[in-house]
């Protein structure tokens, strides 16, 4: 009896391929220090690297034909990270069901920005807490909701759970890979919490969060006396005085420990969370989450989400805004 005559799961044939690939890969690692091998053997493994590209390409098609799955090429590979939790998580292919919370907070807990040159440990998540404070205190003084914003300003940095953080002088020099990699990344966080996109307004507020606690750690943070943060950052504009007076960055001998900013931040995730959804209307359909409201918003006449005949062109709006145009008028 042959391979033919035996089911074998999808999942058992690309486990087997990325063993086979991890093999070669091991093999080019051997070849690669002995140079009288690498001539021959080097193109046998650059040969077994684009047959596996091709087989994938076919896989894809195939997959398409029959309107089934695709397994995308980074999970064929078993190019992942390992959790703090234990899972698996793939980068360049985020799935909301593979990210957790407690992975998020550890991670940003124990990450350190500015590349690690700071006076003292300094995380994500940390920078992350004081920026949620200056946002929901900036939106304190317009019509945006204060615990929408800071939902998403505790979160604005999550995909560095996942993705190295990377300082600004080094990311304006890349390609922007890395920037559709966050981008996905993010959306699977959002989509794991239920969570729609931000609106403009939220991420206006949440950037000048995010630059004016760049401004304050830069102030508080370096020992060097040569360092000048008028000189680097004056592009991020004025820092207003009562957000400097009202949100001091903590010196070194008030740096909190890790395990700390990771329960800070991740159960401050989870409260505003829900506090923010208190203040969301109800769907008043069957549906589950707005995702499920947005699609039968697109397909029926009327909102879901307040009960209303909606206005032509305003599905997008009722989901974004919970209201329809009539309503919100």
């Amino acid at each position: 009896m042959g391979h033919a005559d035996v089911e074998v799961p999808d999942a058992a044939i690309v486990s087997r391929l990325a063993e086979l690939l991890n093999e070669a890969r091991d093999l080019a690692d051997l070849i690669a220090v002995r140079p009288h091998l690498s001539a021959a053997a080097g193109l046998w493994i650059q040969q077994i690297i684009l047959g596996a590209d091709a087989a994938h390409q076919q896989v894809d098609g195939a997959a398409i034909a029959m309107d089934a799955p695709m397994i995308h090429r980074a999970r064929m590979l078993q190019d992942y990270i390992w959790t703090a939790g234990g899972g698996k998580f793939y980068p360049q292919d985020p799935r909301a069901a593979e990210v957790q919370v407690s992975d998020i907070a550890h991670a940003l807990a124990f990450k350190c920005r500015w590349s690690g040159h700071t006076s003292r440990m300094y995380s994500v998540a940390e920078h992350s807490l004081h920026a949620a404070d200056i946002a929901a205190f900036l939106a304190e003084s317009t019509e945006v909701s204060v615990k929408q914003v800071r939902v998403y300003a505790l979160l604005h940095d999550a995909h560095e759970a996942y993705l190295p953080d990377i300082a600004r002088p080094v990311a304006n020099y890349l390609d922007g890979s890395l920037d559709t990699m966050a981008v996905a990344v993010q959306e699977a966080i959002l989509e794991h919490l239920d969570l729609r996109p931000a609106s403009a307004d939220i991420e206006m507020l949440v950037q000048t969060a995010d630059d004016y606690a760049l401004r304050l750690e830069s102030e508080v943070l370096f020992d060097g006396e040569d360092q000048d943060p008028d000189d680097i950052l004056r592009h991020l504009g004025e820092l207003p005085p009562e957000v400097r007076n009202r949100f001091p960055v903590q010196g070194r001998a008030a740096a909190p420990p890790n395990w700390r900013i990771r329960e800070l931040w991740g159960q401050g995730v989870l409260d505003a969370i829900a506090e923010a959804k208190e203040e969301q209307p109800r769907v008043t359909s069957e549906t589950t989450s707005w995702r499920d409201a947005q699609a039968v918003v697109e397909t029926q006449d009327f909102c879901v989400v307040c009960s209303m005949t909606a206005m032509p062109g305003c599905a997008p709006r009722a989901v974004a805004d919970g209201l329809c145009a009539t309503c919100h008028a």
